[in-house]
């Protein structure tokens, strides 16, 4: 990954780290919450607090995209009622991000006549001459008035931020082989999903059918929990899996498409028993 780049999503992953802290205080305080799991380094944070309700558990998760499937320890027994509730934006691709920015940078430069760094450019576009009496004219005027339509489209961020919800698509924008190598494959890129397995099972491509879309509530991503279903609850942000065998972890090369994902879940999880 380029420096610049590496720099963009280690300052993204800080900011939203700091938020995260600070959603977490304010946790403890308002839903009297305890700490069974607080944790961050370079492949994404682990973040856990739970609180016992007269009958049965409720938990609050910090799900990273720069991983595979979290297991959140949480045992799911069949005759238990979940509810979920997400928040949160994560990308799958800081890379865009900053290729976006880089864009928007080369059509002010040509605007405002002050090249780029490393550019050199001379000033040949016809905007400069008018920005330049405009400013003179008024000094609050922004070189965002002198766009045009096309630019802004190629301004755009090819991959946005998104919700526990995930994106629009289901399938890879750049190549469509990859779409079948996604932690679920038939639910949307950044959906917040999840999965119930035995204490002794891994998720991995064959279980990959038993993952059920939570976004961010079950309902708004059209999903079911699995009913009569004995086991450990698994969370992760879907996108494309590099390895073989269990998916879970953020070893290389298995982690290969997450390296430039940034950001994160916060999930509320009700566990009732009955």
């Amino acid at each position: 990954m380029p420096v610049r780049e590496y720099i963009v999503k280690a300052f993204v992953t800080l900011v939203l780290a700091c938020v995260a802290l600070a959603a977490i205080v304010t946790a403890f305080s308002r839903f009297q919450l305890r700490p069974t799991e607080i944790s961050m380094s370079s492949g994404g944070m682990s973040v856990k607090l739970e609180r016992q309700l007269p009958n049965g558990t409720e938990y609050f998760i910090a799900v990273s995209p720069q991983v595979g499937w979290q297991d959140t320890d949480i045992e799911i027994k069949a005759d238990d009622e979940v509810e979920f509730w997400a928040s949160g934006q994560v990308n799958l691709s800081i890379y865009r991000v900053n290729e976006s920015v880089a864009t928007r940078r080369q059509v002010e430069a040509s605007v405002t006549c002050v090249p780029a760094p490393a550019e050199g450019r001379s000033c040949t576009d016809p905007r400069a001459r008018a920005y330049a009496d405009s400013l003179r004219r008024d000094s609050l005027v922004t070189p965002e008035a002198f766009y045009t339509t096309e630019e802004y489209e190629r301004i755009r961020p090819r991959q946005p931020w998104v919700g526990p919800d995930g994106d629009e698509i289901t399938a890879d924008r750049s190549v469509r082989g990859r779409t079948r190598n996604k932690l679920a494959p038939p639910l949307p890129y950044g959906q917040l999903v999840g999965i119930i397995l035995p204490k002794a099972e891994d998720p991995d491509a064959r279980n990959a059918v038993q993952v059920f879309g939570i976004g961010r509530t079950l309902e708004s991503a059209g999903g079911t929990r699995p009913t009569k279903k004995t086991g450990d609850l698994w969370l992760a942000i879907n996108d494309v899996w590099n390895g073989r065998g269990k998916r879970t972890g953020s070893a290389y090369p298995d982690n290969l498409f997450l390296l430039d994902n940034a950001g994160f879940f916060w999930v509320r999880i009700r566990v009732i028993h009955r």
